[in-house]
């Protein structure tokens, strides 16, 4: 099996909006090599967007075992943990990422999230400004209003 052409195709029906494609591709990877961290964390987030949180859960938990510092990965699992109310596994989860100097502004936001639903306030204002000045389309909105 070529892992990088089924990925690419797994890419190219997931931009396709062909999901159900996309997921046999990426399961078929995993078939071959179930530890494949790039299938497990892109499966992951399917299942995150298609609100199968569990499923999401455990595919994203699996690709951040083979890639502890997978920062994409660390984001989508802080995204699940939210949606199913387990903010404080969210925080711990995030909170490395979201103090780093190059934290961008998506992952600030969530901090910002996850800490308003934790009620810490002060940080959580703290995060959403930093995510404000990170945000590439902040001078866009700002001249636009």
């Amino acid at each position: 099996m070529n892992v990088e052409a089924t990925f690419q195709e797994a890419l190219r029906a997931a931009q396709s909006r062909d999901f159900a494609a996309a997921e046999l591709k990426l399961r078929s990877i995993l078939d071959h090599d179930p530890v494949e961290v790039n299938p497990l964390r892109m499966l992951g987030s399917l299942k995150l967007t298609h609100n199968e949180l569990e499923e999401a859960e455990a595919l994203l938990s699996s690709a951040l075992k083979s890639a502890p510092k997978f920062a994409a990965a660390v984001v989508d699992l802080a995204r699940c943990y939210y949606l199913q109310n387990k903010h404080k596994q969210a925080a711990e989860l995030l909170s490395d990422l979201a103090s780093a100097p190059q934290a961008d502004y998506l992952c600030l936001q969530l901090y910002a999230d996850i800490l308003f639903a934790l009620g810490q306030g002060a940080q959580a204002r703290q995060a959403q400004q930093k995510s404000i000045e990170r945000d590439p389309h902040n001078n866009d909105i700002g001249q636009a209003i």
